[in-house]
């Protein structure tokens, strides 16, 4: 018996070990969340779909309460009317939205020992055409959290008795800015800032968030991070 409630004592001792830190100074640079790119609709919706395969991706249910009430005049399109999965349109604009979701490192929170923490984001892309030439892409944060650690409670995949410890998180705006500056370089677009990561990022720490087991996949170039 007592073995039994020292186990589940370090257990609850795990499931407090939620120490993390923030590595960003304070005055750090945000980074845009939307850009007018100097492109029709058509050709900045192709580059969208080949990037993110949006045209079989469907809208997060409990995400789309949220922009109807956020964003007023959203209505729903059926997917056989365009062939395509279900989208989100504008009633009185001719604007459409797209869900993103990525798995990632933190790129501001990391834990006691320095690694970065587990994060998870799901993004809404808003496409507008601003003009016969012109169109914006509008990245919003719909869903952002990072894992802190352990907690008690029962694991469906693993049948053990501890699941991981999520925080909800603000936007560091460089998640965003990263979808956009890589539409941007697929459509060959010019003048594009730079993005800006924590000062106390070194190079390898970013480019480590793009390794896939033992390749990088680095989409960007030199001059597309500020300061190198």
């Amino acid at each position: 018996m007592k073995n039994i409630v020292l186990v589940m004592y370090l257990f609850f001792l795990a499931s407090c070990a939620c120490y993390y830190e923030d590595i960003r100074r304070e005055g750090e640079m945000l980074n845009p969340t939307s850009y007018v790119y100097d492109f029709p609709e058509m050709e900045v919706r192709e580059v969208l779909d080949s990037c993110f395969a949006l045209s079989t991706s469907r809208f997060p249910p409990d995400a789309r309460g949220k922009y109807q009430m956020g964003l007023k005049s959203l209505s729903h399109v059926s997917g056989e009317l365009f062939k395509e999965a279900p989208i989100l349109y504008f009633r009185k604009k001719n604007e459409k939205i797209f869900p993103v979701s990525r798995n990632l490192k933190s790129y501001v929170f990391k834990d006691r020992k320095g690694r970065f923490l587990d994060a998870y984001a799901e993004y809404v892309l808003r496409i507008d055409s601003v003009a016969l030439k012109k169109t914006s892409v509008s990245v919003f944060l719909h869903k952002n959290y990072v894992t802190i650690g352990r907690k008690l409670g029962l694991n469906p995949i693993s049948l053990g008795i501890t699941v991981d410890r999520n925080k909800d998180v603000p936007s560091s705006t460089i998640e965003e800015y990263e979808i956009l500056k890589y539409i941007g370089n697929k459509l060959g677009q010019k003048g594009m800032p730079p993005i800006h990561y924590p000062k106390a990022l070194t190079k390898e720490e970013i480019l480590e968030h793009f390794h896939d087991g033992s390749s990088l996949s680095f989409p960007f170039t030199e001059k597309d991070i500020y300061g190198w």
